[in-house]
Order: C-alpha cells, then structure tokens, then sequence
C-alpha cells in the first residue's frame, strides 16, 4: 500500500522530468573483467556529479539516460574489483559509448560503506573494521543466517540441530556479556529489526531466516565496541546490516529461479539401539516381536530404530523479481516461496507432528528522483512463515529423544486377544504392534514415541517490514538524510494434545488432552536523522556527521491453556476443564545524539573521532544518558609514497579506540510484583527485587591491523588484533528469601576480558580468457576469561540440571566444562574401591569380585569408581581457539563455475555429549553397541572373570558417566571440518538464450553439509543443547557444545535453474 501510494504520486513528477531532454544525453557501454574479459554483472556505474547511475546486466551492458550535455566522470564499482573511473563527453540528443574493463582486487581499500559511520565512506579512511559480504550468487543459501555462516573470520554461526529450518545463533568475536544477549543487532536498509526466534518444544525457528536471501544486495558487519559506538548502548556484541537490492533503469527485466533439494541425515552419524536378551522368556517374545531368529541369550543385538524414521527430504523453492524504470523513477518487485519438508518422517509415528517449515511472502522497492538534489525510496516487504515441528532436544515428551532412549530388549506388543490366546502376541509385523504396545522399548516411565508424535507443535508468523528513507542534497557537500520504519511481527505458537492422545497407555501426560496458545506481537519503530557535510581546504578534506537515532520497541504476549476436555474432536482452550490466561506488554525506548568527525590528509592519512550520548527506558525516564566515544586511524603507505614497494602493490595501517554497551530488560531496575491467585482471591506476590543502581555493561575494545595487497592486488592479506573488556557485567546476585523476594537481583559485579587475532587472504591465482581460479582461507583466535565476579559466587550453568556442569568462574572462560575425571591408581590396580577402604583395588581384588557374574550396577552404584577431584575437575573450555574457512571459485570453459566452502573450528574445544552418557550409562537408555557387550559380558555366565576384568576396565574408562560421575566419558575433541558448500553453475551463452527470447540462463548443481572429518564420540560437534533464539541469560549464553537428544546436520542437495527476460 505504501508503496504503491509512492509509485502514483511519482509518476506524474517523473513524467514531467522526462520531458525536459533538450539538454540532454546517453551514456552507454559494457562493463568487463581486465583478466577473464567476461562481463561482469551487477556492477555500479555513475555519473556521481550528476547523481545518475545504473547497474550492468549478465551481459555486463549499462545505460545512463538524461545525463546533462556536458563532460564528466563515470565511476565504476564492484565488490571484488578495483574501481575505475573514465571521462566522457555527452552531446545534447546524442549518446556517448564508454567501456570498462575492471581489474579484481584482493583487497577492498576502495569500496564504500555505509555501516558505522553515518554516511558513505570509503574503507581506507577508516580505522576500524568494517566485513562486507557479497552474497555468491549461485551457492546453496536457503537463509540469512547460512549467508553468515563461514565467510568472514570472528564472525561465527552456531547451529542448534538437525531439524529443518532450525535457528542459528551468531556470534562476533565471541562473547560480550554474561546475562544479557550476545546476538549483534540487525538492520535492514536501515531500520532496526527483530533477529530473534520463535520456540515451542524444543525447536526455534530465526526471524532473521524470514528473509528472503535472494533479496539481500550485501552485508556489512561491524565487529566489535571500537566500530559500533554510533549504535549506541546495545551494540558490543556487534552490528550487522544488511542492505537489500534496489531497482534499476530500462526497460522491465525478469529473473526467475526455481529450486529443488533433497535432504537426507548421514547414518555414519547415527548408532543402532542395542540391546542383550538375558532371559529365555524375553528371548522368545523378542524373537517374534522383531521377526529374528538369530537373536540369542547374552548376545548383543541392534534394531536401526531411529534410521527407521527417516527418508528423503524435499523442499522446492521459487523466486521471481522484475526491475525497471527510468532514471527519475525506478522499481524492484519480488515474490518468494520456499516449502521444506525434512528428512525426519514423522508420519511414520502416525502423529499429528512433523519436520515441515513453509514460507511465502514479496517485497517491493521504489526510488524516486524528482530533482537532481532529492532522492526518495521506500522499501515494502511481508512474510508468512508455518512451521510443524515436533518436541526437540533434552525433553522426555519428544519422539525424538524417546527413540534415542528405546532399548530393543524391551520391546514389547499388547496381546491383541483378551484371552492371551494370540498366537502372534500382538505382533503385527516385524516392530510393529497390531493394536498398541511399547514396540521399541522406550522407557516406561515417559511414554511412546508414538504417543509423543501426537503432540502437535504449530508456529505462525506474519512479518511485515517497511520503510522511507529521505536524501537531499541543498548543495553538493552536504547531505541531509532521514529514514523511517517498521518491523511488525505477529506470531503464534500452537501446542496441541487430543483427548485419549495415549494410544499405546504409557504416557501419562494430561491424556485427556490440552492446548496452549502463545502470541506475541512485536513492533519495532526506528527513526534516523543525519547530516553529512564534507568539505576541502589544502591538503586536508573533512567529513562531519551529526544525527540522532531512536528506536521503540512494543511487545505484546497474550495466550490461553486449558486441560482436560470433555471428549474426542475437541481442540479449543476454553472447553477445557481447567483453564488458564497469560497476558503481558513489554515496551523500550531507546535513543541517543551522535556526532563524528573525520579528517584526512592528501588522502593517506585520515583521523576520525566520535561519540554517541545514549538513553534508555530501561533505567528510568530521569536518568542521565550515557556518553561512548570513539576515535580512529587510518594510514596509507602506497598512497603517502605514490607507489608500491617492489612486489607490494597496496598498504594501510589501523588502529581504533571505542566503547559501546548492553542495557538489561526493561524492568530490571525496578521492583515489581507479579498476580497471584489464591483461595481468598486474587492477589500480588514479590517477583522482581530492583535495583536503583544498575547501569549498562559497557564494552571497551581496541584493535589494530593492516591490509597487503600483492602484484596489482592479485593477491591480499587482512590482519586484524583486538583487545575487549567489559566493565559492570551485569550479575543475577541472591540475596535473603526472608526479605519476601525469592528472585536473583541484577547487579553491576563483573569484569570479562577477551581479545583474538584475525587473518583473511585472498588470491586470484589465475585469471585469463576461459579459466580463472580464486582461492581464501581466513582464521580467527579467541580467548576470553571472567575476570572478576565482584562479590557474586560462581555460578553453573543449566540452573538445576545436574547433567550440566558448565560454570561461570573467575579465572577461567564463560562455560567452563568441571566434572569427574577418572583417577590415576598404580600398576596393578584399577580405579575402583569396592571394598571402600579409599584404596584402588588391584586385578586380584576384582577378579575375586568378579568371579561370578554381576550387572554393570555392582560397578556404578555406590560411588565405587574413584576420580581425581570429585566433580571438579577442569575437563575444558565450550569454545574453540580457532575457527575459520577456506574454499574458491574455479571458472572454465567460459561457461561453468565451480565453488566450495569448508569450514573449521578446532584448539582447545571441548564438545559434551550428553547423549553418550544416556545411552552408555543411564538406566532409562544404556543402549550403545559398547555397553551392550560390556554388559552381556558381565553377566554372561560363560565369561570368564578376565573376561568380565575387561569388561570393567571398559565401562570405567569408555562408559560410566551421568550421576554420581557428571562429566566422565562424556566429553570429548569437539574439533572439526565439514566440507560446507558445493556449486557447480553452467551459465548458458547469448547465443543459447536469445533463441527462446531470454537475457540469462544458468543451472546450478548444490550440495551442503556433504562430509564431516571429526574425532567427536557423539551425533555431530554442530549440534547444540540449546537452540538459537535471540534470548538471554547464561543458560542462552553459554549452554553449548553439549549434544542432547539431536539429529546430524542434514546433507542437501538441490538442482536449480535460473532465467532472465
């Protein structure tokens, strides 16, 4: 609606422009690579005196219209390649021909950027870091946040699961607090959005992945404190900005993709269930329940229980965008649907849930120029998203984890006949019951995977994003511009259980049914104002930049649960025997003044200085702001010389200085009281203990590095060093229940530090006419520490959760792994005290004791295997010394592209599989292939006591974990190397494509997660206990790299062909 208002109130302005062509011309050409001589696509050529431009088509080809008869430079610029700028006449009615052919470039000292620094600038001149990603334009990317993952170092995307569509957290240079979120912020064209998740059961989807990646242009990527100042106090977990594609001028021109892929979880990941027969009765039942007679007693055997529930997942994918217009008046339209049906079959269960995620949605984009000093756009978009998804990770109600549980030797089926009389025991197939049953031995206690797949798990979402952004031009060194816009999100979560839901009767859950419904309705407004003014005297130039900028942000959560219905068919909240309401608003504002000033000298040495006065709602309406400041430099060799030196063609040097902040949630310096309902009627209940001096986190960070550009900027190295610490961490401290609040009160007690190094290179190794060859490898180093916790206790992670033993402690990183660790005991001996006598008993002691057979709980229960230091012993840190990618692009035959990406993390990284030690060693799943011979071992009464001796040196060392032994075997070398993305692209020639009327035409073969190199015990070392979702608190924070209960990251491949008219 917005925008088409805009377009008709353009057109008659526009129309009126277009007529004045007397004095006017055309400037036309082609646009090609130096090396290759292929054109290059999507490059922006300009007459910025004029302000006038276009971009090149597939065919490299550009055209400027009613450019003022006059002569003038044109200026081309493309990520990747050097710029080039030419002079050119332009005669009145008459059209001027000018050709570029641009060189590739290494390194990016040129390209402008628009991100941290409140206006348009050049790289070289600034003294901090600024990424930028191009996205690759035929790679398999299917979400936003798979455009982030592995492309630039410090810049870390951390999955969650298996599952499709599942969130993914990202994180710059690790983390920048303990309770708070360390999600950056996000911008799209400008306006602050929502980068947060939507979780039910389990499973998140992102709101980042809401949009569509087709549509991004590039992203730029603030790193750290020292170059997001300007964002003021939420900003020192970084920023990121993502700038969407614009219209351009001609005549209409149509793109056109359509995606196929498959999906299918790599097995080599996954382990049978398996299980011992030890009794003749059970024997037989097992026999006709899996349809075996090779199983036996004391003979381990395996059922492929969870590969059973798997299949081939599909997804399609369509995208269709068309873009026009004049010089005075363009446009860009776009429609997206994408429908992914995962590789986990659900349907199998005979369930309500499922691994299905559907979005569908547009965006539309207008510029308007209506004098050669204003510009006008306004930007529209809107998506629905669906997802089913079943109960996830560490949750006993999840189909899912209660299959990883299943234990084949208890599988069972409910006698079909009353009498007992059935000769099948109720069998109806190899695994399958023929009426109800527990075929796969899940543990009693919990329910059936079937019954659980009756739980149905719904998220709708509606997104809406718009924006106006305003650019005038009174006089040609200054800029005036404002921006104006909307994130609206709507979502729901529908959890669903029907009446009688308890098919085979073992689960217990509210059988009569229940359902909840959660809304939440986010609005994020954003307003933007600034003046740029740029100016030269001498040898000196100077740009000076002065704005504000707000943010509100409303959220509303009403929601319903009701249990208990009458019958069957019923599905509504308030038919339900007991019912429930929930309702809640949560509005920040959030804005600040800022100011910076950048001053250069003959265009090699540039010094810029900031700061931003910022307030909050979250500290009161009275309180003072906070003031952050910056300041930069930026030195240029090369250009101080005028030339390279010897085999070094290009050379800068940096340095920057800044500070930027975290505010805690809205209510947290204010005590608050929460209803409470009670027999005597409603009342109020202490909930939040204020706190009149809490302050924002504030992020000090300073870095320095170089960019190295060889052979004419063939070939580049970016190196980067920072240095962060954060003062007044914010702490959740307990104080006296006796006081009436039970709740932790937020406190400013910590330090945290953290520095790391940065390294990318870039090489074009070869580059002529039909072949070329591009490689990268960058890599990142981290370490971080908790300095100091004030007068706070340390405190673990996982709250109550015994089975997690990651700590926050002084001295060490955020999420410390602490936990049991085997003893070290003499020759002889081995770590067990059986006796008690606090000694370990030797081979004769336990051959003594296991003369005779014994069940694995003789050697567990009881505390009877000794460790070094109880449960506190240091087992490692949750994140890597290292991560980093490295890949290339081989073009051949002028026609074919080849692409990869793999990616790294490894150093010092500890991976917790908690999942081992359920199936290792807990009495609800003990149904690894080890322990499996491990037990039947011990209870064989055929084994001999070495026999069995062996047997318990393997569970002591390989297999005992859980409680009383958190941490034994449980943790393992998380390091990694998966071989990420894949792309083979044929792009069809003109004389192909023109035959059916076409502009381009190209098919792409895509592959991602194809292989994994890891010595991890467990499922996969990207599978995480705790999924993304934008959230905080220290359980958000630092709960990973611990695999609970998930799928592998799924191997996808996909076809898809792309057209241009």
């Amino acid at each position: 609606m917005l925008v088409a208002a805009l377009v008709a109130s353009m057109s008659v302005h526009s129309t009126t422009l277009l007529a004045q062509g007397a004095s006017v011309g055309t400037i036309e050409g082609t646009v090609t690579d130096a090396g290759t001589g292929r054109p290059v696509e999507g490059a922006q050529v300009a007459a910025t005196a004029v302000g006038i431009g276009a971009l090149t088509n597939a065919q490299g080809r550009y055209r400027l219209q009613n450019v003022p008869a006059r002569t003038l430079d044109v200026r081309v610029r493309m990520v990747g390649y050097s710029p080039m700028a030419k002079s050119v006449t332009v005669t009145a009615g008459g059209s001027a021909t000018l050709d570029f052919a641009i060189s590739q470039s290494a390194l990016q000292l040129q390209a402008v950027v628009t991100t941290g620094t409140a206006g348009a600038t050049e790289v070289k001149r600034l003294g901090n870091t600024v990424a930028t990603i191009d996205p690759p334009k035929f790679a398999p990317i299917r979400t936003a946040t798979e455009l982030l993952q592995g492309r630039e170092p410090g810049v870390v995307g951390i999955s969650s699961s298996g599952l499709t569509g599942e969130a993914m957290k990202i994180r710059i240079r690790g983390n920048a607090s303990l309770t708070q979120s360390n999600e950056p912020i996000v911008f799209v064209d400008g306006i602050r959005v929502s980068s947060g998740g939507t979780s039910g059961g389990g499973a998140t989807l992102s709101n980042l992945d809401a949009i569509d990646p087709n549509t991004i242009e590039r992203v730029e990527i603030l790193k750290g404190a020292a170059a997001a100042t300007l964002y003021g106090t939420e900003a020192s977990n970084g920023v990121i900005q993502i700038f969407t594609k614009k219209g351009s001028a001609g005549a209409p021109k149509w793109d056109i993709t359509i995606g196929q892929d498959f999906s299918r979880y790599p097995t080599n990941r996954i382990d049978d269930n398996w299980g011992v027969p030890t009794r003749q009765g059970q024997l037989d039942s097992l026999k006709k329940l899996w349809g075996r007679n090779d199983l036996a007693l004391f003979t381990p055997f395996s059922e492929p229980l969870q590969r059973n529930y798997f299949e081939t997942g599909s997804a399609q994918t369509v995208n269709v965008s068309v873009t026009g217009g004049t010089q005075n008046l363009n446009y860009l339209a776009s429609g997206n649907f994408n429908k992914d049906d995962g590789p986990w079959a659900a349907q199998r269960l005979q369930g309500l849930a499922n691994d299905l995620v559907r979005r569908s949605g547009g965006r539309s984009t207008v510029g308007f120029f209506p004098t050669p000093k204003l510009r006008i756009g306004a930007t529209a978009s809107y998506v629905n998203t669906y997802a089913n998804r079943p109960q996830y990770g560490n949750n006993i109600y999840s189909p899912v984890t209660l299959l990883e549980f299943s234990k084949p030797e208890l599988g069972e089926c409910r006698n079909s006949d009353p009498t007992g009389t059935d000769p099948d025991l109720g069998v109806k197939s190899p695994g399958v019951c023929k009426i109800a049953g527990n075929p796969t031995g899940s543990p009693n206690a919990f329910g059936t995977p079937r019954e659980t797949a009756k739980k149905l798990n719904e998220i709708f979402a509606d997104r809406f994003i718009s924006s106006v952004d305003v650019l005038y031009t009174p006089v040609p060194s200054l800029n005036l511009t404002a921006t104006f816009g909307v994130d609206y999100t709507s979502q729901t979560i529908n959890q669903f259980q029907p009446f009688g839901y308890n098919v085979d009767g073992v689960i217990g859950d509210d059988v009569f049914g229940d359902k909840g419904i959660y809304d939440t309705n986010n609005r994020q407004v954003t307003l933007d104002v600034k003046a740029n003014w740029t100016r030269d005297w001498g040898n000196f130039n100077s740009a000076f930049v002065a704005g504000l900028q707000g943010f509100v942000t409303k959220a509303k959560y009403p929601g319903s649960f009701g249990y208990d219905f009458p019958g069957p068919g019923i599905a509504r909240t308030d038919a339900a025997g007991y019912q429930f309401a929930s309702d809640g608003i949560l509005e920040t504002v959030n804005g600040g003044y800022f100011a910076q000033e950048q001053v250069g000298y003959k265009n090699y040495l540039f010094v810029t200085g900031g700061a931003r006065y910022d307030y909050s709602s979250a500290f009161g309406k009275t309180a003072a702001g906070v003031l952050y400041p910056k300041v930069s430099v930026s030195f240029v060799p090369t250009d101080f010389v005028g030339h390279g030196f010897g085999p070094v063609s290009s050379w800068r040097l940096r340095a920057a200085w800044g500070q930027s902040g975290r505010q805690p949630s809205a209510f947290a310096k204010f005590t608050t009281f929460s209803a409470q309902t009670g027999p005597a009627g409603a009342g109020l209940r202490p909930d939040n203990l204020g706190n009149p001096d809490l302050k924002p986190e504030v992020a000090t960070e300073i870095e320095g590095g170089t960019e190295v550009g060889f052979l004419n900027d063939r070939f580049g190295i970016e190196a980067t060093y920072w240095k962060r610490r954060v003062d007044d961490l914010l702490f959740n401290l307990q104080y006296p229940p006796s006081g009436g609040f039970t709740n932790a009160q937020l406190t400013n007690v910590g330090v945290l530090d953290a520095h790391g190094t940065e390294i990318g290179v870039k090489g074009f190794i070869i580059q002529r006419p039909g072949l070329s060859l591009d490689l990268f490898a960058n890599v990142a180093f981290l370490k971080q520490e908790v300095v100091s916790l004030g007068t706070a206790p340390e405190l673990k992670t996982g709250g109550s959760y015994a089975r997690i033993r990651g700590y926050i402690k002084p001295g060490y990183a955020p999420g410390e792994f602490f936990g049991a660790k085997l003893k070290t005991v003499p020759a002889g001996s081995l770590p067990y005290d059986l006796n008690k006598d606090g000694v370990p008993d030797t081979e004769a002691q336990m051959l003594a004791f296991l003369a005779t057979p014994r069940d694995y709980t003789a050697l567990f229960n009881g505390s009877v295997i000794m460790t070094e230091n109880g449960l506190n012993s240091d087992l490692g840190k949750p994140t890597p010394d290292y991560t980093g990618s490295f890949g290339g692009t081989l073009s051949f035959m002028r026609n074919w592209r080849l692409s990869t990406l793999f990616e790294y993390k490894g150093g010092n990284y500890t991976y917790w599989c908690l999942i081992c030690g359920f199936r290792n060693a807990s009495p609800v799943g003990t149904n690894s292939e080890l322990f499996a011979k491990t037990r039947a071992t011990l209870l064989n009464p055929a084994s001999t006591a070495q026999q069995r001796l062996a047997a318990a040196k393997t569970w002591a060392t390989e297999l005992a974990s859980l409680t009383p032994y958190q941490g034994l075997n449980e943790v393992s070398d998380g390091d990694f190397l998966r071989f990420r993305e894949l792309s083979l692209t044929y792009s069809a020639p003109p004389s192909v494509t023109q035959r059916f009327g076409g502009r381009e035409m190209s098919v792409t073969l895509t592959g991602r997660n194809l292989m994994l190199w890891t010595k991890y015990q467990g499922v996969d070392p990207e599978v995480t206990y705790s999924g993304g979702g934008g959230s905080s608190g220290v359980d958000e924070n630092f709960v990973e790299s611990i695999d609970a209960f998930g799928f592998p990251l799924p191997r996808r491949f996909g076809l898809s062909v792309r057209i241009g008219f």
